[in-house]
């Protein structure tokens, strides 16, 4: 499953996503930690079309975990994942030309 929450500001909304099985661990590699924190990430765990749903409707993501990111792949090209350890990292920012 994935874990989803929504973080809104203004006129932007973040998603951050994670694998269901990382929330709340540590991953450790090289003298690099990243946390993947149940009150960044830890809202509710989703199917893949509410996750696809949310992740077109979002400004922003933050995506963590293979499963996350093998959905994201469904709906966008992902031009560079960083590889923390073993796990998969990427991050999205999409860009309004109308505002």
């Amino acid at each position: 499953m994935i874990t989803a929450k929504i973080h809104k500001k203004g006129k932007d909304t973040l998603l951050a996503a994670c694998d269901s099985d990382l929330l709340g661990q540590k991953i450790e590699f090289e003298d690099l930690e990243f946390y993947i924190s149940e009150r960044f990430y830890g809202g509710e765990e989703v199917s893949e079309d509410e996750f696809i749903d949310m992740l077109k409707r979002c400004t922003t993501a933050n995506l963590v975990g293979e499963k996350t990111l093998r959905t994201t792949r469904k709906v966008y090209k992902l031009q560079k994942v960083i590889y923390i350890g073993d796990v998969p990292h990427a991050q999205i920012f999409k860009i309004n030309t109308d505002r």
